[in-house]
């Protein structure tokens, strides 16, 4: 009888592997679980639970490589509860719980029926392994249909790399590579001299240095647009401005002919008046001019009609001086570029036969001949 009491240990031993450990150990959800799981996120909360399982090497009470010992054993002819079943069943149910405290709300009516941790773990992947791969179908196709569109370079490429995460999370992650071919394909046109040689790269680029060059990328391209845009409005505004100030010299070559078919005009009609027309003496009497010969308003001494016979006609005088000092003196418009069509008005000029155009406001382009 005592040769069998001493045999039983070695028996149990044999086919019961016990922990070596009899510490218990209890896992905090809350802290060591961040990620519950839903209905879409069963791949990446397997993933956080089984790193959890492998570092306190508690895998065997899920996957049954450490099944439950007997609940009871016998020790000197007598049955007695076999201290490493309550032991195993200890931590068996603080890993229930911290499943259990690991998944949503509604999910938890699911594995309401578990008695064990093992039970509760191969249902949750019964009811969300397939899910995972439809999850991860949908991922690759979202990946696949995403284009930048009017997004900035920046808010793309983190909607790709979170797409990529979640595919990594799902058991099922993309290389760099096809990233940066996702990410070339789409990004846009303007991109595909950059595009060009990242592709004709030895080595593969990574997803970082990958990002740094599109954003630097895309302030060069700002730049250039907004350096563009400036030289257009001051090819505009140098048009503009040219406009006016020949519209100016205009008014006033015109408004000295009149002066001088006001004043330089021949006086002998003015002796001769009608006392019906006394409006433009006064209207001559307004510009405070008096000649000091024949006591008339409108012109002076040296214009005076009773020196004719000595002197040439001013009136041809006043008007080459009035056109002469319009076209000398002309309005500072501020831009850094005038054009014109007069070749006269050029000092110095040289030709020109280079492609740049200037622009006009409704878009039209002109040939530049001179500078």
């Amino acid at each position: 009888m005592s040769e069998s009491i001493e045999q039983t240990p070695q028996i149990l031993s044999a086919t019961v592997p016990l922990r070596t450990s009899e510490t218990l150990i209890s896992i905090n959800p809350s802290s060591q679980l961040p990620v519950k799981l839903t209905t879409n996120n069963y791949a990446s909360w397997k993933t956080q639970f089984n790193s959890l399982l492998i570092g306190y090497d508690l895998v065997g009470y899920i996957d049954g490589s450490f099944p439950c010992p007997p609940e009871t054993i016998t020790r000197d002819g007598q049955t007695i509860k076999n201290p490493a079943y309550i032991l195993w069943r200890r931590q068996d149910q603080l890993l229930l719980h911290a499943i259990i405290a690991s998944i949503s709300e509604g999910i938890m009516g699911l594995i309401s029926q578990a008695k064990t941790s093992a039970e509760a773990w191969a249902t949750l992947g019964k009811l969300y392994a397939n899910r995972s791969r439809s999850r991860i179908m949908s991922l690759k196709e979202t990946l696949a249909m995403k284009s930048r569109g009017t997004k900035t370079v920046q808010d793309y490429l983190q909607s790709v790399k979170a797409i990529a995460d979640e595919l990594a999370l799902a058991g099922a992650p993309i290389t760099s590579d096809d990233v940066t071919i996702h990410v070339l394909n789409n990004i846009g046109p303007e991109f595909k001299e950059l595009a060009a040689a990242i592709r004709a790269r030895e080595q593969p680029i990574e997803f970082e240095e990958l990002y740094d060059k599109l954003t630097d990328y895309e302030l060069f391209l700002q730049r250039e647009s907004s350096h563009t845009d400036s030289q257009l409005i001051t090819a505009n505004l140098s048009q503009k401005k040219g406009g006016a100030n020949h519209k100016f010299r205009k008014n006033q070559q015109n408004h000295g002919n009149n002066y001088n078919s006001e004043r330089g005009s021949s006086p002998w009609p003015e002796n001769t008046r009608r006392q019906d027309q006394p409006s433009q003496g006064r209207k001559n009497n307004h510009n405070g001019i008096k000649c000091q010969i024949c006591d008339r308003f409108g012109h002076t001494a040296k214009q005076c009609f009773r020196l004719r016979s000595n002197y040439p006609s001013p009136s041809a005088n006043y008007a080459l001086s009035s056109d002469s000092l319009s076209s000398k003196w002309l309005v500072d418009s501020g831009a850094s570029h005038h054009v014109t069509k007069d070749l006269g008005k050029l000092s110095i000029h040289s030709e020109y036969s280079g492609p740049d155009e200037i622009h006009v406001g409704d878009g039209t382009g002109l040939n530049i001949t001179h500078t």
